[in-house]
Order: C-alpha cells, then structure tokens, then sequence
C-alpha cells in the first residue's frame, strides 16, 4: 500500500514538471518558433532575453530604425558578454541558416 502512494505521488510530480522541463530543452538547443507580427524580442549585453507584443504605434515607431535581416547568430562569451555575428560570406550565411533550421 505504501508503494502505491509512492508511486502515484512519484507520478504526479512527473506530470507537473514535464512542461517545466520541457522548455528548458527547447532553450538547450532544441527548436525555435518563428515569432509573430508585432512581437518584439531584446537580448541584452550580459545574455538575457525578453519579448513583448507591440502594439502598431509602437511598433511604427520602432521600424523606423530597424533594417531588414538575413540572418544573424548571438551567443554569449566565456567572459559573459553576448555577441552578435552578422554574416558576410556565402559560406557563414550558410552555416547560420543550418543552425536555424
């Protein structure tokens, strides 16, 4: 009987960090979505991330300083900062789709 209890409680605790652990594997390498129109996504110096929803004003102001991209790869340092890559060659422009993909 104890087993029992065990088990289900064993089972329960499963069930309840599955999506917790579930996105921690997307964010380990796992796939990306591809964001919506109107969302917005900062990466800041020391590597943490955040998004929103813009609503059109806002978001009007803002594409008048962006530029269209290709594709761009951000990674984070051993020293803490993150760093940005843009592209130039056909051959990184191919190595930053794969890793896209």
């Amino acid at each position: 009987m104890r087993f029992v209890q065990i088990a289900i409680a064993a089972t329960l605790v499963a069930a309840i960090s599955a999506p917790a652990l579930a996105e921690d594997a997307m964010m380990a390498g796992g796939t990306m979505s591809t964001m919506k129109p109107g969302e917005v996504v900062t990466v800041m110096g020391d590597g943490h991330t955040g998004t929103m929803m813009a609503d059109d004003k806002m978001m009007a102001g803002m594409m008048k300083m962006a530029k269209p991209i290709d594709c761009i790869m951000i990674m984070t340092g051993k020293d803490g900062k993150t760093y940005m890559v843009t592209p130039t060659s056909k051959a990184e422009m191919a190595e930053c789709q794969k890793m896209a993909m």
